[in-house]
């Protein structure tokens, strides 16, 4: 059973957390603790019966009950405990993990010991590759027996503009995009990046035609023209990040002729330029499988603010 006090132990060590970290000091505190709550009461109510049936029929996995999709409390000791639950990655069931989310601060070996055997016997059913943790960049993991599943990456709109870059003599503009015509060509730009790069096939994916008409709704769809040329296209999607209502990118491709000569950075930075007046941040996740786009988001001004780690269960 999960208590209130287990969830505000938990809203209280997660804000204590972020709010003492220098990527966040200039959030508006009352609404990251707000958001924080919602979040946490969001993953417990994963511990309804209700959804515990209805993921049960979802995932539909032989041997499995409700009870085993359950969200739970775990206790280390008396004092120490996390919310646990099982999670797979996209659709494929035999890619478990279990998601963690702990009321201490800081893990160490000897914890992640412990909490690995007590999650290999709690989940045992999904035998679970991994379990994940996410925390702020520079805080709360004191090992390095761990893998890096995504970065979340933040930078201030007003900074990213200011950035002085190396000057290029490419012509780049963007031009806001309200019809879809260009997906087919869009569709076919993946297929070829795929063909030289197959491990980006399931880090990065096409978006769907729907998702990228809401954007264009949202007047955050661009056609990339480089030279006075179509290069690709740009994409963003408004998501709350602690509280506050910013942009994030939702899509960012050039075509093949334009990719690998360094003009991400320039893109990302037309980007932020577009969205000066609109929004405070720009944000997002990368995969640690990407590190060309993380290097992209770095050199164009973003900061990582926050890692999801990943910690084997195979090696315990």
């Amino acid at each position: 059973m999960i208590t209130k006090l287990n969830i505000d132990a938990l809203v209280a060590s997660k804000f204590g957390l972020y709010k003492s970290n220098e990527h966040f000091k200039h959030f508006n505190l009352t609404q990251m603790h707000s958001t924080i709550r919602d979040e946490i009461e969001s993953l417990c109510d994963l511990a309804d019966q209700r959804v515990c049936i209805k993921r049960c029929n979802h995932f539909n996995i032989k041997g499995t009950r409700p009870d085993d999709y359950r969200e739970r409390i775990i206790y280390l000791d008396e004092d120490l405990f996390f919310l646990a639950g099982i999670r797979f990655q996209g659709p494929d069931v035999t890619k478990s993990f279990v998601s963690v989310h702990a009321n201490f601060s800081e893990f160490t070996e000897t914890q992640i010991f412990k909490i690995a055997e007590l999650l290999k016997k709690e989940f045992e059913i999904f035998s679970p590759k991994s379990f994940n943790v996410t925390y702020p960049q520079g805080q709360g993991i004191s090992t390095h027996d761990f893998q890096i599943d995504r970065y979340t990456v933040v930078g201030v709109i007003k900074e990213l503009v200011q950035l002085e870059l190396v000057p290029i003599t490419d012509e780049l503009e963007l031009i806001p995009l309200t019809e879809m015509n260009f997906y087919d060509e869009y569709v076919k730009e993946y297929a070829l990046l795929y063909t030289k790069s197959p491990f980006l096939r399931s880090e990065v994916k096409t978006e769907s035609l729907e998702s990228l008409n809401d954007s264009a709704k949202d007047g955050l769809l661009f056609k990339v023209q480089i030279n006075g040329k179509c290069a690709g296209v740009i994409a963003g999607y408004i998501e709350d990040y602690y509280g506050q209502k910013e942009v994030c990118i939702l899509e960012e491709l050039l075509f093949e002729s334009f990719r690998g000569k360094g003009l991400g950075v320039y893109l990302q930075k037309a980007f932020a330029i577009k969205m000066l007046d609109r929004f405070n941040l720009l944000w997002g996740h990368i995969s640690d499988l990407n590190p060309s786009s993380l290097k992209t988001a770095l050199k164009n001004g973003r900061k990582i603010t926050e890692i999801e780690y990943i910690f084997s269960l195979d090696n315990f």
